[in-house]
């Protein structure tokens, strides 16, 4: 859903932002092709026009080689949660 108010203070997005400015593989359009999107589409993930879901996270993350809980630790599926 496109947002005239950037969610620029989501921590992931935040996350994600410091993630693609430390690797910045390719252009936003190249992404975009990578990923199934237009260019359009990175350009307002990463401006928070388009708030972040689990699908297009794992898509960033694949894409920046890093595990989708990197952006959003919510989705780190490997954390053992054990009630004592």
């Amino acid at each position: 859903m496109v947002n005239n108010k950037p969610f620029l203070d989501e921590p992931n997005l935040i996350r994600l932002r410091k993630i693609w400015s430390e690797r910045d593989p390719l252009s936003e359009e190249a992404a975009g092709a990578k990923m199934g999107m237009t260019q359009s589409a990175v350009n307002q993930y990463l401006n928070g026009y388009i708030e972040l879901n689990i699908n297009t996270i794992v898509k960033f993350a694949r894409l920046l080689k890093v595990y989708p809980s990197d952006i959003d630790p919510a989705l780190d599926w490997n954390t053992s949660k054990s009630t004592k």
